[in-house]
């Protein structure tokens, strides 16, 4: 998180992309920090994007209410779309 604050002074108008490809599932403290990471972001004035995110876990966070706060990236190709 801080090494986020810190990018964020140097990148602002930039995306934050928050890569959970490798990643199976999610607690609730996980869940916490995906929304204290994309209201950092939001501090930083960065652009919270979700990218690699899992069948059931997209379901676990639309269910949840995180993905909302998320612009998500269905492949590598909309990644760089968004990035670009």
């Amino acid at each position: 998180a801080e090494a986020l604050e810190s990018l964020g002074e140097s990148s602002k108008g930039r995306c934050f992309v928050l890569d959970l490809s490798e990643v199976r599932t999610l607690t609730s403290m996980g869940l916490g920090l995906c929304v204290d990471l994309k209201n950092r972001a939001d501090r930083c004035r960065m652009r919270p994007v979700l990218f690699g995110v899992r069948e059931n876990l997209r379901e676990l966070m639309h269910l949840m209410r995180v993905a909302r706060l998320y612009t998500a990236a269905a492949d590598a190709a909309a990644l760089d779309r968004l990035l670009a």
